[in-house]
């Protein structure tokens, strides 16, 4: 652990003041390391899935709908003679 020590260049002014320390989380620099094999061999999870969540906007929606609508008139447009011919 290192102390405080004024020749030690730092993103801080000697003047600062504790909250804006605080708000930087007392870091000077932040180091991000990712090693997804480790993170696998310590948990060692049975079984990994991923799940994507999206709201769905306007223009999915319509086209949704759109679809839908298309879908089941092909549908019916072929079946509906069928059941016409075979109930009379």
């Amino acid at each position: 652990m290192n102390t405080l020590n004024a020749s030690i260049s730092s993103k801080y002014p000697l003047d600062v003041n504790v909250s804006h320390l605080f708000k930087g989380l007392f870091l000077e620099q932040w180091n991000i390391s990712i090693d997804y094999n480790q993170y696998y061999t310590q948990c060692a999870p049975k079984i990994c899935t991923y799940s994507y969540t999206k709201r769905a906007d306007f223009l999915y929606t319509i086209t949704l709908l759109i679809s839908v609508y298309g879908g089941l008139q092909t549908i019916l447009r072929i079946f509906i003679p069928f059941i016409v011919k075979y109930s009379i």
